[in-house]
């Protein structure tokens, strides 16, 4: 969250003034706002203890969302940025990505685990 409070306040950064492909700062926002859901999901499953669900799941999706509506306003007071429903939608995009991927993000936080406890293992007791 911090990074892309500090990104969004600040001028395009210079590779994104330079177009690789149409959309590409959507792109942009997509990818950040997939990150900061996943970031969220972790954090969630973190605190709560529990397994991926839907309400989590959701939960993710709608903080991960809302930050992005805050964020466009946040732009709205920078003189070189310009806050857009498009880039929310980008972002809010990004974020349901997650719903498409929890079942991978499912299988690499319990190879964690397994990793973490295989670790574990080896403490002299």
């Amino acid at each position: 969250m911090v990074a892309i409070f500090i990104i969004s306040g600040r001028d395009a950064p210079e590779f994104m003034r330079h177009k690789l492909f149409d959309f590409q700062d959507k792109a942009a926002h997509a990818l950040a706002y997939y990150v900061l859901a996943v970031s969220f999901l972790r954090a969630l499953l973190w605190h709560t203890g529990a397994s991926i669900h839907r309400k989590i799941l959701f939960l993710a999706v709608v903080l991960s969302a809302l930050y992005g509506l805050t964020d466009e306003w946040h732009q709205s007071f920078i003189p070189s940025r310009t806050a857009s429903v498009d880039d929310w939608l980008a972002d809010a995009a990004g974020a349901l990505l997650l719903l498409f991927s929890h079942s991978w993000i499912a299988r690499l936080l319990e190879w964690e685990r397994n990793l973490w406890r295989f670790a574990a293992s080896f403490r002299s007791p």
